[in-house]
């Protein structure tokens, strides 16, 4: 007996002529519909528009409301505390905006003297020291009470 091979992709149809003109036509009047929707939304908008709009304005409510803040705790699941909010100060130096004038110098130095009671040599070794710096965190004066500062 002889064995030959038959070629059968070609009797696998995917769909008739007829199921086809069903999705058209199924197709066209999804379309129609959508056309005729946008179409009735467009003529209320045309000759009711004005009417609409004062309602929902009419409806609007203006009223607002602050609503307080206030930083909590971070506890475990037993209650015990893992972080408190605090209100502390660092004190924050530009050296290099500083040294950019005479009369910044002059005005920093006085303050840190009245505020902190920094002496004037401290604050010029402290200039000299981080001059290219734009953001040094002075560390004696890390987390400083409101207390301290006058």
């Amino acid at each position: 007996m002889k064995r030959t091979a038959v070629d059968t992709r070609g009797n696998i149809r995917i769909g008739t002529r007829r199921m086809f003109g069903r999705i058209f036509i199924v197709f066209v009047f999804i379309t129609l519909v959508a056309v005729f929707l946008v179409g009735q939304v467009l003529r209320l908008n045309r000759t009711k528009g004005k009417e609409y709009e004062k309602k929902v304005l009419a409806q609007r409510s203006y009223s607002s409301k602050e609503i307080s803040f206030r930083r909590g705790d971070i506890t475990d699941r037993n209650g015990n505390k893992l972080a408190i909010s605090k209100k502390v100060y660092d004190l924050v130096l530009d050296p290099f905006l500083i040294r950019s004038d005479e009369s910044y110098i002059e005005a920093t130095a006085k303050a840190l003297e009245k505020v902190f009671g920094m002496e004037k040599k401290q604050f010029s070794g402290l200039l000299e020291e981080h001059s290219d710096l734009q953001y040094y965190v002075m560390k004696e004066y890390k987390n400083v009470s409101k207390t301290k500062v006058k």
